[in-house]
């Protein structure tokens, strides 16, 4: 039978171990803010080189509005059109059905994931796998020692 300090020693040990588990592996420990940091990081450096690309693409659009030469130049550069050749445009609608589509941008989720970034951490539930199994251990240790 048990006795009143091993009772204490074996409620303190489960305690330990579940604040551990909530501090470490649960959905607001360190893994789980790490990853979140992460991903924030991530999509700050995303908006960052999206409005650089913005701000240039902008200053592009208001230098082609002004300048006809410019533009026929442009014309020329990108649509291989001649001198005499014109231009006709098509009004363009964006189906708003996809379910992959981010904000209202219209981009799609997929172009803001980086492929080539690998996760050095293992994933959350085998730690938490493991966690439990050597707590698990770990108490049953000392259960056997106290008999």
């Amino acid at each position: 039978m048990l006795n009143k300090n091993q009772i204490s020693i074996s409620i303190g040990l489960i305690s330990i171990f579940s604040i551990l588990y909530s501090a470490v592996l649960g959905s607001n420990g360190i893994l789980e803010r790490r990853t979140l940091e992460s991903r924030l990081n991530t999509l700050r450096e995303e908006v960052e080189r999206l409005e650089t690309e913005n701000m240039n693409l902008e200053a592009k659009r208001k230098f082609l509005r002004d300048d006809g030469a410019a533009l026929a130049r442009e014309s020329r550069k990108y649509y291989l059109l001649s001198e005499d050749s014109k231009v006709i445009k098509f009004k363009e609608e964006i189906s708003s059905e996809s379910s992959d589509r981010l904000f209202a941008s219209g981009l799609p989720s997929s172009h803001l994931k980086k492929k080539d970034t690998k996760e050095h951490l293992p994933p959350v539930n085998m730690l938490k796998f493991f966690y439990i199994i050597g707590a698990g251990a770990v108490l049953i240790g000392v259960f056997m020692k106290f008999k």
